[in-house]
C-alpha cells in the first residue's frame, strides 16, 4: 500500500508544476504546437508559454480559455523530451527533501524511497537531491532544519509539513525568495504549494472512528492517546484525523465518552 502510494507520488512530483518552473516542456507527438493553442484560445503566443511553464501573470479569462483548449485536445507534456533540452543547458535543480527521521521500513523511508524512485526514473532531469530530517516529534529540530536550508542555495524545496506554525514562517521566506515548494503527505490552509501529494487524513480519521466503533461496546468510553511532542501539542497531520475522529462519534454517537491522552514516544 505504501509502496504504492510512494510511487504515485513520485509520478505526479515529477510531472507536477513544481518542476515546469524549471524544465521548458515539450508537447507529445502529433499534438498542437502551442502557436495553434494560442489560436485557438484567442491569446498571444507568450501567454500560452506562461500558461503551461507555470511563470509569469496571465489574466484568469485567458487562463481558463487556454486550459478549456489544453482539455479539449488532451493536451500532454513530454517530460523526457524537454529534460533532454534542458540538459543541454548545462543547469541542474538543487532540490531540498525535507522529512522527518525514520528508520528502515517505516512510513517516511518508504516516502524517502519513493522519492529516489523517481529519481531514479527521470534520471534525464538534471536533478542534485539532498535530503534534510528533523525529529518529528521536536517542532525546534524542524525549525533548525528550515534555518539551515535558507542560509544555503537550493532551487527548489518538497516538504513534510508537520509543524504548521514552522512550516508556514518557512514557506514565507522561501516565497520572497521565489523559490518553489512542494509539501508530502500534508496541507496549511493560506499556503500555496506547487504541488501536494497526501493521502486524505479526514477519510483516515472517519476510518479509525469507524473501526474503533466497530469493536467496542456502546456503552464503553474511547481513549484517543497521541504522542508527545516538544514544542506543540499535535502535529498537523495529528489534528485533521483527531478531528475527524471526533466528528464522527459526534454525529454517529454523541452520548459516547471521548478521553484524550498523551504518551512518550521514547
Amino acid at each position: 500500500m505504501v509502496c504504492a502510494y510512494t510511487l504515485n507520488f513520485c509520478k505526479n512530483f515529477y510531472l507536477s508544476p513544481f518542476f515546469s518552473k524549471f524544465v521548458h516542456f515539450s508537447r507529445m507527438a502529433g499534438q498542437l504546437t502551442i502557436k495553434q493553442i494560442a489560436e485557438l484560445a484567442g491569446v498571444s503566443v507568450g501567454t500560452v508559454d506562461r500558461v503551461l511553464h507555470n511563470r509569469g501573470r496571465v489574466s484568469s479569462k485567458a487562463e481558463a480559455a487556454i486550459q478549456a483548449v489544453l482539455e479539449n485536445y488532451q493536451y500532454k507534456q513530454n517530460l523526457h523530451t524537454s529534460a533532454v533540452a534542458f540538459k543541454k543547458t548545462g543547469k541542474s535543480i538543487r532540490l531540498v527533501v525535507v522529512i522527518p527521521f525514520s528508520k528502515k521500513g517505516e512510513y517516511w523511508d518508504m516516502i524517502q524511497s519513493g522519492v529516489r524512485k523517481g529519481l531514479t526514473e527521470y534520471a534525464d532531469i538534471p536533478i542534485d537531491c539532498r535530503f534534510s530530517f528533523f525529529d518529528p516529534f521536536n517542532s525546534l529540530s524542524c525549525r533548525q532544519v528550515f534555518e539551515k536550508i535558507l542560509s544555503e542555495p537550493c532551487s527548489a524545496v518538497l516538504i513534510s509539513p508537520i509543524f504548521v506554525e514552522e512550516t508556514r514562517a518557512f514557506c514565507q521566506q522561501l516565497d520572497k525568495r521565489g523559490i518553489p515548494f512542494g509539501f508530502v503527505d500534508g496541507q496549511i490552509d493560506g499556503i500555496n504549494p506547487c504541488s501536494s501529494h497526501m493521502a486524505d487524513q479526514l477519510a483516515c480519521g472517519r476510518l479509525m472512528a469507524r473501526i474503533t466503533d466497530a469493536f467496542t461496546p456502546l456503552d464503553a468510553e474511547v481513549a484517543i492517546f497521541l504522542p508527545k511532542r516538544v514544542g506543540t501539542l499535535m502535529s498537523n497531520n495529528s489534528q485533521v484525523r483527531t478531528k475527524s475522529f471526533r466528528d464522527y462519534y459526534a454525529c454517529i454517537h454523541p452520548e459516547r465518552v471521548l478521553k484524550e491522552g498523551f504518551y512518550s514516544p521514547d
